[in-house]
């Protein structure tokens, strides 16, 4: 249904969308690249999963075409994954 209504702004629709995901690939870089050391990697375990959530969360945006494709969504099968969602929802797991 995107094709036949959107026409060629289908491409520029993707690319703002994947544009969603600049900032998280910025901060893993950053807190991943370079020298290993323990406040980084404590630093890593919070930020970048937060980050994830982030953005999944604005995708979840009714403007942005409403929460389709969540990582969250994948793991429906997953017997501790329904009882992780049924706490918080889709990004909690």
């Amino acid at each position: 249904w995107l094709v036949p209504s959107l026409h060629v702004f289908i491409v520029l629709l993707a690319a703002l969308v994947g544009l969603l995901w600049a900032p998280w690939g910025v901060l893993v870089r950053r807190l991943l690249g370079g020298a290993p050391s323990a406040p980084r990697a404590a630093a890593a375990v919070v930020a970048v999963p937060s980050g994830w959530l982030v953005i999944e969360l604005v995708r979840s945006w009714e403007g942005l075409g409403g929460p389709w494709g969540l990582l969250g969504a994948s793991q429906w099968e997953v017997a501790p994954a329904l009882r992780v969602a049924s706490v918080g929802g889709v990004w909690l797991v």
